[in-house]
């Protein structure tokens, strides 16, 4: 059985019926008020008081269930995570050493795989030295030899593969290898942009601080590439 009850929806009572009957016709109401004059205003000013004492009313009406229903979620949440987060330490812990581990063992390859690169350049330029030697002893001129010499240094490699060294086992665990960024120099990489505009999707734009910017120094805001923008807002007192 659940720790926690489940939540029945909420059926609209006889209060709740009655404000929306109230309010339903205030969109329709709002659309048709035109302020063109202090006597309208004065009108509009009207409307709006009666609007927030319904807002209001709507409120009180419907606060305390929404704090109730706000309040089981807040404990159902907490309930789950009591069980969940020790699991997912675990889970962190036991990848972490599988990842590390697999990691390990990815360089061991790629390091042989580099080394077997290396003998392999190696053993081509001994090759083709030794090409070039015998066919100058068979009588070839210089450009001759030279000639074979650039010819075999440039065949393709035949590198043999490394296996890894630990065989993959389908076990239900897999190891992929993830990239991500960190920004080290924030000024070397806005230079970047500026001087490659394709990249601009790179940067994204802190409205919040331009913003409070613009709220602070108001009309004397004056920031290249941004344009201010004054907004009227109309406040409602009871």
């Amino acid at each position: 059985m659940s720790a926690v009850a489940a939540i029945p929806a909420q059926q609209p009572d006889a209060t709740s019926l009655k404000l929306v009957e109230r309010t339903n016709s205030n969109v329709d109401q709002a659309r048709a008020i035109k302020v063109i004059s202090q006597e309208t205003r004065i009108g509009a000013v009207a409307f709006l008081k009666g609007v927030k004492a319904l807002r209001g009313e709507a409120e009180a009406h419907h606060r305390p269930v929404i704090d109730a229903a706000h309040k089981a979620h807040k404990e159902a949440v907490a309930a789950l995570k009591r069980v969940d987060d020790p699991l997912v330490e675990a889970e962190r812990i036991v990848k972490g050493q599988i990842g590390s581990y697999d990691m390990e063992q990815d360089r061991i390859r790629r390091d042989a795989e580099r080394k077997a690169q290396e003998e392999a350049r190696r053993k081509q330029e001994e090759e083709a030295l030794a090409a070039a030697a015998a066919a100058k002893a068979a009588g070839a001129t210089e450009a001759e030899a030279e000639a074979i010499l650039e010819e075999e240094m440039t065949a393709p490699l035949v590198v043999a593969s490394v296996p890894a060294q630990a065989p993959a086992e389908k076990q239900g665990v897999g190891t992929r290898y993830n990239y991500k960024v960190q920004v080290r120099d924030m000024a070397a990489l806005v230079k970047f942009v500026a001087d490659t505009p394709m990249f601009i999707n790179l940067l994204a734009v802190n409205e919040t601080a331009l913003n409070a910017l613009a709220r602070a120094q108001k009309e004397s805001f004056d920031v290249p590439g941004c344009r201010l923008v004054r907004e009227p807002v109309v406040s409602v007192r009871s």
